[in-house]
């Protein structure tokens, strides 16, 4: 969406990190700038951090539509007949 690129990590750490996901947002630079439900991205000299799921937000999210709001939409998988998660986009 525009100059971002926005991606739902489906598990953190392992792939046995059942319900572990989160979204995470890249710059045009392919630098993380965020990570909704997800670990601060950090940057050391070897570059970014091992991330992880902070705030269980999400269960497995699949996939990620951008809507022209800048609403973001999240379609999860395997998440018990949840409905798509709807964040929107605070103004500040």
């Amino acid at each position: 969406h525009r100059n971002l690129l926005y991606a739902a990590v489906f598990r953190s750490g392992t792939n046995m990190n059942f319900g572990s996901g989160y979204l995470t947002i890249l710059d045009e630079n392919d630098q993380v700038i965020a990570t909704p439900g997800g670990s601060t991205p950090i940057y050391k000299a070897n570059g970014l951090q091992t991330q992880h799921q902070e705030i269980a937000a999400f269960i497995h999210p699949h996939d990620v539509c951008v809507l022209p709001d800048q609403s973001i939409i999240v379609c999860q998988w395997k998440a018990g007949g949840s409905y798509p998660v709807k964040l929107r986009k605070i103004e500040g």
